[in-house]
């Protein structure tokens, strides 16, 4: 379900739970409406190891998952083609420990496959590429069903 205007996009996304304040959703929809209007996206690790804990260093509490998944929904509710630039073997490990089961890329390809994407074939400079084949499916796409899928799959039995 595409969100056109700011209330009806908070109201979905505090229906998955998000707790934050109107200003902080409003940078949530920013970033939905800036990845509606990409041609495409990339996604996956573009940068060397241990980039991530030092940006969530100097990012404070800038990213989140809330933040990430307004941008991958804002991609998908204009079914987009995506590309996925790290190795789809290295997203084979979970860490059921961890706060989040999956690490960001895996959740992101969660939410394509969950929402009607499926991944192409030969290789593609900007990456393996991600398209939607089922347009009901992404047209669909909520971040309830996206949380919910998330943590169906972090709940199942390994």
């Amino acid at each position: 379900m595409r969100y056109e205007t700011f209330p009806q996009f908070k109201g979905r996304i505090q229906d998955a739970g998000f707790k934050g304040t109107d200003a902080q959703c409003d940078i949530l929809f920013a970033y939905y409406t800036h990845a509606r209007r990409q041609a495409s996206l990339i996604l996956g690790r573009l940068t060397p190891q241990g980039y991530n804990d030092e940006m969530s260093k100097k990012q404070g509490q800038k990213w989140s998952i809330w933040l990430n998944d307004s941008f991958i929904l804002g991609g998908i509710h204009s079914r987009i083609r995506f590309y996925l630039k790290s190795s789809p073997d290295a997203l084979d490990y979970v860490d059921p420990k961890n706060q989040h089961v999956f690490n960001v890329t895996q959740r992101e390809l969660i939410g394509l496959t969950t929402f009607g994407y499926s991944r192409g074939t030969g290789t593609d400079p900007k990456g393996l590429a991600y398209t939607c084949t089922s347009t009901p499916l992404a047209d669909a796409a909520t971040f309830k069903a996206y949380a919910d899928q998330v943590q169906a799959l972090a709940s199942a039995p390994k």
